[in-house]
């Protein structure tokens, strides 16, 4: 009898199936396992191997899967790997908000969040504002929009209209004018005064 028939076990010697001769087990995993003298194994062996190079890579997970078994989800481009002990699929590289970070975006910049994965990305962006244009390679400003007195720090005293303050001349001086250009005083010269450049 055990000549004729294939005894299965998986990698940590548990039995999985037994396969009589000429027999075929489509049920015990993902793949066709073929007993002693099976006709017609070829296409189907050839076929198992084509699976395991591409980890069964498919919109939906792959039927009768063993502890371990990886499984390349093709809608989500994400890997996953069978755990016997929950009985499900588990992602290989898991989330990352699961992993316990994120990219938060600081003064300025936009964007940031979780980073999806496949590859693992998260995108940051310079915020755009009055004024200030943000394209994928440059950041520009349109003068026109920028309001001088809306800056931040701007104090009405130190900005002031030049032609309004004028420099009067007192008592025995002459010149002044408004700060709209150098200005000059002199000393009058009167009776009994003479003035001279220094």
């Amino acid at each position: 009898m055990a000549a004729n028939t294939y005894i299965i076990k998986n990698s940590r010697g548990n039995t999985l199936t037994t396969i009589e001769r000429g027999k075929r087990d489509t049920t015990s995993t993902s793949l066709v396992l073929h007993g002693r003298g099976a006709p017609e194994y070829g296409l189907e062996r050839d076929q198992n191997l084509v699976y395991l190079l591409e980890n069964f890579a498919n919109n939906d997970s792959p039927s009768n899967p063993l502890d371990g078994q990886l499984w390349w989800n093709s809608a989500q481009d994400e890997m996953y790997v069978w755990e016997e002990d929950v009985e499900d699929w588990v992602l290989v590289v898991p989330p990352a908000q699961t992993q316990g970070f994120t990219i938060v975006a600081g003064a300025g910049l936009t964007g940031g969040g979780f980073p999806s994965l496949s590859p693992a990305s998260v995108t940051l962006n310079i915020g755009e504002g009055t004024g200030i244009t943000v394209t994928a390679d440059a950041i520009s400003t349109n003068d026109s929009e920028i309001v001088h007195d809306n800056l931040n720090n701007f104090d009405s005293n130190e900005h002031v209209n030049h032609g309004s303050i004028n420099l009067t001349a007192g008592n025995g001086l002459t010149g002044g004018g408004d700060l709209t250009a150098s200005r000059s005083f002199d000393v009058g010269a009167g009776d009994g005064i003479t003035v001279n450049a220094k």
